[in-house]
């Protein structure tokens, strides 16, 4: 996938965003964790990930299965975050956080942004996280008995 270059980020961060998504699986909505990603054709750095909980199998876990149903009760399908990366990226993390709908949890703020160890520069941030695994741990996260709608 070809995007455009967003001034903001520095050679180095747009050539890992690239490779990070060609690493991509091509069918991410029916992997395990049900995504999609979109890029803005103009802005590398700001990826927006849709969590997907309509269909889940039936072996989902108990907490998907809550969240799926609390997004039902919205006529909702999935949940919307976005990824947005610095010109420090892969040093630094990106800033996620919640875009639609609404949520809140331990790691979760009141304006939808995530605030977890994994993604802090100087304590749980690796430089070497692929994104594919972040993206599937970022699930995991929202999948929480503590996080809701």
């Amino acid at each position: 996938m070809e995007v455009g270059v967003n001034t903001n980020l520095d050679n180095f961060a747009i050539k890992r965003l690239q490779k990070e998504l060609s690493r991509m699986p091509k069918d991410t909505r029916n992997s395990d964790a049900k995504f999609e990603i979109e890029i803005d054709e103009q802005d590398i750095g700001r990826w927006v990930v849709k969590y997907y909980y309509n269909d889940f199998p039936e072996d989902a876990s108990k907490d998907q299965k809550r969240i799926a149903k609390q997004l039902n009760t919205y006529d909702l399908k999935a949940i919307t975050t976005v990824f947005r990366f610095s010109s420090d990226y892969p040093g630094r993390p990106p800033l996620v956080y919640i875009e639609h709908p609404r949520m809140m949890g331990n790691t979760i703020d009141a304006t939808g942004a995530v605030c977890h160890e994994q993604l802090h520069p100087n304590h749980g941030w690796q430089a070497s996280m692929r994104m594919e695994a972040l993206i599937v741990w970022f699930r995991s996260l929202m999948d929480d008995s503590d996080t809701n709608l």
